[in-house]
């Protein structure tokens, strides 16, 4: 579970735990992770605190080595670590024109959103097969496919991972890894919103990170592949409720 310190991440680890998964946090900020950790053993899960960069190729190698040493397979693999706009230098602005955006920040958000992934599927590929039954999931957002002006390094990324999970469900279907994108369907509140910094999008709408654990839990066991899910969409759909519940206030 990449990511897993916050947000999305830290939502779907606690909901994999709950179901009996070990989990293997992973994320860049050791103190997030132990967070993340006490929660879940605080309510009799397992967890696994790893820190590693994704974007970096030897970090995700000692990552793989981590796993297979402690585990021996990977039932599940969560791509959800990811670099947004804010986290570009100014932390309340959500949209920069492309032509203001530097090499090093293009280069920044596409190590970490499609770089990432990318590094973890060649590492962690043996430990997925492994398993025998195995899953991805990828979490991608609406910007894939708005063309939301400025903010061209995230919406690129998140294409480049959808395109990367399609290619991936394709490739490994003959090793029974499924791989499928996971998408909100909706902004996802986080910690940065909760201190009063929201996107200053005209009808936008907010859930919490927890709208994609359902989901997500069903990704991790049903088998489909090569699917694009919208999260708070799935849910209604599928008796866990509507917007109604997932609202973030």
């Amino acid at each position: 579970m990449t990511g897993s310190g916050r947000g999305i991440g830290h939502a779907i680890a606690l909901g994999f735990a709950a179901e009996a998964a070990a989990v293997f946090l992973v994320g860049r900020t050791r103190e997030r992770l132990e967070d993340t950790a006490a929660s879940i053993r605080a309510r009799g899960g397992v967890a696994h605190p790893v820190v590693c960069d994704v974007s970096d190729e030897r970090a995700v190698r000692a990552l793989a080595d981590t796993v297979s040493a402690e585990a021996g397979r990977l039932d599940v693999l969560v791509n959800c670590a990811a670099l947004r706009m804010h986290q570009l230098g100014d932390p309340t602005a959500y949209r920069k024109p492309t032509v203001d955006v530097t090499v090093e920040e293009w280069d920044r958000v596409m190590g970490t959103n499609v770089r990432g992934p990318f590094l973890l599927a060649r590492a962690l590929f043996p430990l997925l097969r492994a398993a025998g039954r195995a899953s991805v999931i990828d979490v991608s957002a609406g910007a894939a496919t708005s063309g939301e002006g400025g903010r061209a390094p995230y919406a690129a990324s998140k294409a480049g991972l959808e395109a990367l999970s399609r290619t991936l469900a394709s490739e490994w279907r003959d090793a029974g890894i499924a791989v499928n994108v996971l998408v909100p369907d909706a902004r996802v509140v986080h910690e940065d919103h909760v201190r009063g910094v929201r996107e200053p999008t005209a009808g936008a709408r907010y859930v919490v990170p927890e709208t994609l654990v359902p989901p997500a839990i069903h990704l991790a066991t049903s088998g489909v592949s090569g699917q694009r899910i919208l999260a708070l969409a799935w849910n209604a759909a599928n008796g866990f409720g509507g917007w109604e519940r997932w609202e973030a206030r």
